[in-house]
């Protein structure tokens, strides 16, 4: 009988402790920022980031970057292939550039009536954190290798300017880590800013209310049990 509580009592321990890992689990790490993009001017052509490459070179380079961003970055600048002497409203040594962060790796293109499209064009991409002091490095990828982009910062985005439609297809940016906190920081006002305004508070970190109650309801059903089954060999 003692075996049989000391099992109950471990499913008991088993169910809650498992919904309650359950709970942790489903709250991952802050997710990347969400960019967008469009065209400055008048053309009515939309911009569409997508993770459809052109080709399957530029997939495959892309897959690398998202995969290993850091030594991505740290061989394109051993290598010496990219050139940082001429990057708009951005100053950036070398040796700032490989303590700079990933924010994206993403297929630009256009859609809809390009026939109004005139280039060089100029894209405006609108990326959560940057200020007109940021450091970004802003890279595309051409004739089999990464290549740098001059960028204009403003509050809140980074235009570039691309020469014609074969410049069009992978992008990738690197920011510094006070543009991460700013985009951070935003976020989290956001979020806390929605979470007071709605009848319905999201959970926090850990904390799922559903599974939670689900786990307690288990576990004190098998108590329960095991407390039935005690009482039903006593009077036995």
């Amino acid at each position: 009988m003692k075996k049989f509580m000391a099992i109950l009592l471990a499913g008991a321990l088993f169910l809650g402790c498992s919904m309650t890992a359950f709970a942790n689990s489903s709250v991952g790490t802050a997710e990347q920022a969400s960019i967008t993009a469009e065209l400055t001017g008048t053309s009515s052509a939309k911009v569409v980031i997508s993770q459809t490459y052109n080709t399957d070179e530029e997939a495959a380079a892309a897959a690398a970057m998202a995969a290993a961003p850091e030594e991505t970055l740290k061989d394109l600048l051993d290598s010496g292939s990219l050139d940082l002497s001429d990057l708009g409203d951005v100053s950036l040594t070398t040796e700032e550039a490989y303590d700079l962060v990933f924010k994206a790796v993403m297929n630009v293109s256009l859609d809809g009536d390009t026939s109004d499209v005139t280039w060089p064009i100029t894209v405006r991409f609108y990326i959560p954190g940057v200020t007109s002091s940021s450091k970004v490095l802003a890279l595309y990828y051409s004739n089999g290798q990464w290549l740098t982009k001059a960028v204009t910062l403003g509050n809140g985005y980074v235009d570039i300017e691309f020469a014609s439609e074969d410049e069009l297809g992978a992008v990738a940016f690197y920011v510094d880590a006070d543009t991460v906190a700013n985009a951070n920081s935003s976020a989290a006002v956001t979020t806390s800013s929605s979470s007071s305004s709605s009848s319905t508070t999201s959970p926090e970190t850990g904390e799922l209310p559903l599974a939670r109650t689900l786990g307690v309801v288990a576990a004190v059903a098998v108590i329960g049990m095991a407390v039935a089954m005690r009482r039903r060999y006593a009077e036995a």
